[in-house]
């Protein structure tokens, strides 16, 4: 409640006047308020990956992620800056503390590179998956940029994916491999399809537009995650890095004579 009323009186405070301005509980209440919600955008994003992230990944890739993740923390934790072992640490520049920070920096980029480079398992039914390549190929017009979208998409997912669901019965599903710029591409082009009617394209459409959404979800989740390792990486490195590493370099200066 008090943290609130802080936030309150806050936002009815006249700067005109000489009232005095009491910085530093007005700073805590403004930065706890922060840390609520990057905790609580951190916890949606873990429980959408908790909820969906087997729908659209497999345990291995989830598995890796979570391993590097760990491997991550594990390592800013060994070396956090409060530890003997740092503290007893050189300071100057190229020493010993520059080269844990390369070390875990290469740790990070480890771990994000890794997301990016994630692909996602889309199951589409055949009469879904034939609905896509119909809309997608025929059905919908574009313009100077987006034909060299479907371009792009044609040669990077849409070709390959279809020699597969050529084997398919009407009956059959089947999965698609796909990384998330092309699920971002395919959503682009098909949200351009409006449908009449409440009918069987209706709910072909819907499902469609649903699984692409649910997979970026996830992606947009994971991506919350690195996020929060990056500013991990940032809040150790200005622990364990001495001033003297990244101020700027102090020149000799000699008095006029």
């Amino acid at each position: 409640m008090e943290l609130e009323k802080t936030l309150q009186d806050l936002e009815k405070f006249d700067f005109t006047s000489n009232e005095e301005f009491d910085l530093e509980n007005i700073y805590k209440a403004v930065n706890t308020k922060r840390v609520e919600k990057e905790e609580l955008k951190n916890k949606e994003a873990e429980n959408i990956i908790l909820k969906l992230g087997p729908k659209y990944v497999s345990e291995e890739v989830l598995d890796q992620f979570n391993i590097k993740k760990e491997n991550f923390h594990n390592f800013i934790r060994k070396f956090s800056a409060d530890t003997e072992l740092v503290k007893n640490m050189s300071n100057e520049v190229g020493g010993e503390r520059d080269k844990i920070y390369e070390v875990g920096v290469y740790l990070f980029n480890l771990f994000s590179e890794y997301l990016k480079k994630l692909r996602y398992n889309i199951e589409f039914s055949y009469d879904e998956f034939d609905f896509i390549v119909k809309t997608i190929r025929q059905k919908l017009e574009y313009d100077s940029n987006e034909v060299f979208q479907v371009i792009k998409l044609e040669t990077d997912f849409l070709a390959d994916a279809e020699l597969d669901f050529k084997k398919l019965k009407n009956s059959d599903s089947f999965q698609v491999n796909i990384d998330i710029n092309n699920i971002v591409l395919l959503y682009h082009l098909i949200s351009k399809y409006k449908v009449k009617g409440i009918n069987k394209q209706f709910e072909l459409y819907a499902s469609i537009l649903n699984k692409i959404g649910e997979s970026n979800q996830v992606f947009n989740s994971l991506n919350i995650i690195n996020e929060r390792l990056n500013q991990d990486l940032q809040l150790w490195t200005n622990s364990i890095t001495p001033d003297a590493l990244i101020a700027a370099p102090e020149t000799e200066t000699k008095a006029v004579e």
